[in-house]
């Protein structure tokens, strides 16, 4: 198998760089398109991974989609390829052109689903609102995206049974062409410091959160959870690392200094260098994690897999990572009494702390891990193709 793969960037995306890695010693060969090669690679015992740098220009989005359609269909037209793989819908122009190859598959991964964001986060925006921000103009543009590589893609990939259902509410396409595969987390990189760190977690008070800072991560849910358990014990700090929403900043910041929470609440800007991003999950006590928009995030399994216990609400792309609610304290989003009650009680009971940040390593191992993950990748590449080739 020949497999064409595009990714926008390297350094951004180095637990799937790491993934395609590995699935191309699976492989005759996967050339992969890379938007910025700004990461170097050590690809001595990769003879099968070729990296294509397409140079993408900053700002320029509409050019760069254009160029990296126009170098993969002359791939294409030279080699033999059997599986083109997109991703953020770069590829669409030639999605949208596939006529002329109809022996090639055309496959597609989905991270966010924008337009089930549109219809049910943002369903009480007016239109005004939402062209107001950069950040809710990008995901009307994404859903417009969404819906025409969907389309036009012969198959796609979520991360959850879930997201699979969320997907088929908003768009009219066969549910026999969508896939489910786990996120990858690189357990070698994302690992405990010690085994014997945090055992009992007497003296460790922190709370952490990555992600998007707006209301449908949880903020306010986090920041009055926060108050709560300040109020209780003034040794609980929090640090929150993420990108601002514009419509959120101003609401939350009055509300920390209502609470005058300000120097116990670190806000942290989410540039992280990965080392950086690790020791916070090495060192704090307890990952807190609310979503209503969510695909499957990777954060959780950082964090699952640095042996840090999460407390999470329940979400498809969530509930997947731990469908027995073995490791994972779960609630309903929003649920403040049910937060600070998990919190109190793993503060209380070290041993099942203990018990939570082993079970959960260990799943990432087994279920998570890009061990794991390529043989799932390998399996439906294998299964797409050889069903081309029987017809």
């Amino acid at each position: 198998m020949h497999i064409l793969f595009f990714l926008p960037n390297l350094a951004f995306y180095k637990d799937r760089v790491r993934l395609l890695m590995e699935i191309s010693n699976g492989l005759r060969c996967l050339t992969l398109l890379v938007g910025r090669n700004d990461m170097e690679l050590n690809l001595e015992n990769y003879k099968h991974l070729r990296i294509i740098n397409l140079n993408f220009h900053s700002k320029q989005w509409l050019l760069n989609i254009l160029k990296a359609s126009r170098v993969a269909k002359r791939l294409i037209i030279r080699e033999n390829i059997n599986v083109v793989h997109d991703t953020f819908g770069y590829l669409l122009p030639l999605f949208r052109q596939k006529k002329p190859y109809p022996s090639l598959i055309y496959l597609t991964s989905l991270f966010a689903l924008n337009r089930w964001r549109i219809y049910n986060v943002f369903n009480n925006y007016s239109l005004l609102k939402m062209l107001s921000s950069k950040s809710t103009v990008l995901t009307m543009l994404n859903s417009w995206i969404e819906k025409k590589i969907c389309t036009h893609a012969d198959q796609v990939i979520v991360q959850a049974a879930g997201l699979k259902e969320r997907l088929l509410e908003t768009l009219p396409i066969s549910k026999s062409k969508v896939h489910i595969i786990n996120n990858n987390v690189d357990v070698d990189f994302w690992c405990p410091s010690s085994e014997y760190d945090r055992l009992d977690g007497r003296d460790n008070y922190g709370l952490f959160f990555v992600g998007g800072i707006h209301f449908s991560n949880g903020i306010f849910n986090l920041v009055e959870t926060f108050r709560i358990l300040h109020k209780k014990n003034p040794k609980w700090h929090l640090k929150i690392v993420g990108k601002w929403s514009s419509f959120d900043k101003e609401r939350v910041l009055k509300l920390i200094h209502s609470y005058d929470l300000g120097n116990v609440i670190e806000f942290i800007p989410a540039k992280l260098r990965a080392e950086e991003l690790r020791h916070l999950y090495r060192s704090n006590y307890l990952f807190l994690y609310q979503t209503i928009n969510d695909g499957s995030p990777r954060v959780i399994l950082e964090a699952l897999a640095c042996g840090l216990p999460v407390v999470a609400s329940h979400h498809p792309g969530i509930d997947s990572i731990d469908p027995k609610g073995d490791f994972i304290c779960f609630t309903q989003f929003g649920d403040i009494e049910a937060i600070v009650k998990y919190i109190l009680y793993l503060k209380s009971n070290g041993n099942d702390w203990q018990r939570r940040a082993l079970l959960s390593r260990l799943a990432m191992e087994k279920y998570f891990s890009t061990k794991a993950v390529v043989k799932q990748y390998i399996s439906l590449y294998s299964k797409l193709v050889n069903r081309t080739v029987h017809l």
